[in-house]
This record gives C-alpha cells, structure tokens and sequence, in this order.
C-alpha cells in the first residue's frame, strides 16, 4: 500500500510539472518543483517548496546515516569490518562507533565534489546493487529450487523482472548521462573490495 501511494503521488506531481510548464521549460532544469511552484503560486510558495526540500533532504540524511551504521555494525558484528565498529553503547544501546565512523565518511564525501555528482555515484552503486539483488531472485531460483522459501517474491516471475529491466535501463542511462560520476561510484565500491576479502578470509 505505502509502494501503491507514493507511486501515485510521484506520477501526480510530474503531471503537475507538465501542467504547469511547457515541455521546452522543464528540460534542463534541476530545481524543477521550485520553478513549477513559482508558475503557479508565485516567488513565496517557491521559497516554501525550497524550504520544505531542505527539511525533507535533512530527514532524508538522518535514515541514510541510520541505516547505513546499522549495515556497518551488523558487518562488523559478522567480522568483514572494523570491529570496534560492532561496540554497542553501553547506556543507549546503539551502535555509535559505526555511527562516528558513517558520519565522518558521509563528511568526507561531502567535502570532495558538488552535490550533484555525489548524488549520482553514490545513488548509481545503491541502484546498481538493487538491481543484482532483483537479479539475484532468479539465479537463485535455477540453482536452488528446492530451497525453503518463507518469503515469495509478489508477481513472480513478471514483476520482479520489470523491477529488474526498469533498474538496468536508469543504470544504462545515467552510465550515458553521467559516465564521470557514475564510474567514481564503481571505484568506491572497488576500493572496499580487498578489505572485505581481508576481513572475510579472517573470518572464515
């Protein structure tokens, strides 16, 4: 249900845009809800629209940093990371070494390029990896058929391939649009690899 919304309001605000603006006006602008808004209500609502943004990108940063401490900490906990990053605090019960250790990466990033291209090497490794695990369904699938499975993929085999078909066309795209960016993502991702089979083969 909450997928089924937020797809809904997504395509009803980019029907907006197009009432709002001439096609000829939309293509090439980034802050495309500032400029729609500006249309229709005026310079204040802008302002609005642009303040509303700021806090939403705020938000949007907090669950970004949670989440992904949480990954660092259940890697640690697992041996394929730093293990001081697996330390719980002793009176909150968080993870705050993996969050010390995510904010300052998320600091570094920031203080290396514009906000653009880190948007798009960072988003174009997260979309590339979403769309393995979609893959991944159906490797699984062929090599593991017998596997208990408690969890059904919802439409398979048909919408988890559209999933598939629709992530491999946004990745195809922005290696066209942003090939800069979206190799700087790989290398980031590249970097990290002999760490993890460092840790891995410590591990085992």
């Amino acid at each position: 249900m909450g997928t089924v919304a937020l797809t809904a309001i997504y395509v009803a605000v980019n029907l907006a845009y197009v009432l709002a603006l001439p096609v000829e006006e939309i293509a090439g602008v980034t802050r495309i809800a500032e400029k729609a808004v500006t249309v229709l209500v005026g310079p204040i609502g802008a302002s609005l629209v642009a303040a509303s943004v700021v806090v939403s990108t705020f938000g949007c940063n907090v669950a970004g940093v949670i989440a992904s401490s949480r990954v660092c900490f259940a890697m640690a906990a697992d041996g394929r990371f730093f293990p001081a990053a697996a330390r719980v605090h002793p009176v909150h019960r968080t993870p705050y070494i993996a969050l010390i250790l995510t904010s300052a990466w998320s600091v570094f990033l920031t203080l290396t390029g514009g906000y653009e291209a880190l948007f798009t090497y960072v988003t174009f490794a997260s979309v590339l990896f979403g769309t393995l695990g979609g893959l991944a369904i159906f490797v699984l699938r062929v090599r593991q058929p017998r596997r208990p499975r408690p969890y059904r993929a919802f439409g398979y085999p048909v919408i988890p391939a559209l999933y598939v078909l629709g992530s491999f066309a946004l990745v195809g795209n922005t290696l066209m649009e942003r090939p800069t960016a979206s190799f700087a993502g790989l290398l980031l991702v590249a970097l990290g690899l002999p760490f993890y089979a460092r840790w891995s083969r410590s591990s085992s």
